[in-house]
């Protein structure tokens, strides 16, 4: 079984936060949801954690809706990018308050991850830095035994060292657990070596979900001929023409540098795309949009 979503739409009065999205992410595969910020992405993590509800469609996770099932939900675990903590609250409270909501808490696990992060139990989490923060809800989170485990900015104000560790705690228990993981983030480029599938949203839509091989065939065929003699770099690099002028040029150029060397891996090229602004990304997600033909 898997996570199924169906036209999901959530709104807000008249202001619509996502808009008739549908995917479905396979068990035990790592999921990179990628998309600059106010695309959505968070708050469809929310939805997946039952925290909101969907104005219309449904969500499930092994086949049952996870609003206000309180069974479903203890098979997920997520972390926000936000991370709340109790007034007074030190990790070793906060275990022992997981340990009562999560059946299956591994007491084992969660000292052996305190030993591989060294973090003083005790200490009070309003005294820890952000990135201390995430290493704690990371390791509560994983001695929790999720089946499901999402995260929004995973590696948000982590260091270097630690950043390495935590993505390999997460890529070891996707392969020895067979955990479902979904992270949100705005840098592919960070996710590029540990995920096996991808979806790209924008404007509260998903406009991309394929699996890493798929999605690499998808961007060699994106920059191959259309069969009109129009090559797609320069459909792409006139779709934004009118709006980023002086980035034009430098954006086709890059492009062309890429397709020269399509052997290697392409989802840094387009990180590079959403990472050079609002009005870029939007035109560019516009134009894929229009040409879902090209991707399929």
């Amino acid at each position: 079984m898997s996570i199924a979503l169906r036209h999901i739409t959530l709104a807000y009065g008249r202001r619509i936060l996502l808009r008739e999205v549908s995917a479905s992410v396979p068990p035990g595969s790592l999921t990179a949801l990628i998309g600059r910020n106010g695309t959505g992405k968070s708050t469809l993590l929310h939805l997946l954690a039952g925290i909101y509800r969907p104005t219309s469609g449904s969500i499930e996770i092994d086949g049952q809706p996870v609003y206000e099932n309180s069974a479903c939900k203890q098979q997920i675990f997520f972390i926000p990018d936000e991370i709340y903590q109790q007034p007074g609250a030190s990790m070793e409270s906060m275990a022992k308050l997981y340990a009562c909501l999560y059946t299956q808490w591994s007491q084992q696990r969660y000292e052996q991850l305190v030993q591989r992060f060294p973090i003083d139990p005790k200490r009070k989490l309003s005294t820890c830095s952000k990135g201390m923060r995430r290493q704690i809800a990371i390791i509560l989170g994983m001695s929790c035994m999720p089946k499901y485990l999402l995260l929004d900015e995973a590696f948000d104000g982590l260091d270097p060292v630690v950043r390495v560790a935590v993505r390999k705690l997460i890529s070891d228990d996707v392969i020895e657990r067979g955990t479902t993981v979904l992270i949100a983030s705005h840098n592919l480029r960070e996710l590029e070596d540990v995920c096996d599938h991808v979806g790209i949203m924008n404007g509260g839509k998903l406009l991309l979900e394929r699996t890493l091989s798929d999605l690499q065939d998808n961007i060699v065929n994106m920059y191959g001929s259309l069969g009109k003699g129009v090559s797609v770099t320069e459909q792409m690099a006139s779709a934004i023409q009118e709006t980023e002028p002086e980035r034009f040029e430098r954006l086709k150029q890059r492009i062309h540098n890429v397709t020269e060397s399509i052997g290697n891996s392409l989802l840094p090229t387009v990180n590079d795309l959403m990472s050079k602004g609002e009005g870029v990304l939007t035109k560019v997600g516009s134009w894929i949009e229009k040409n879902q033909e090209l991707v399929k």
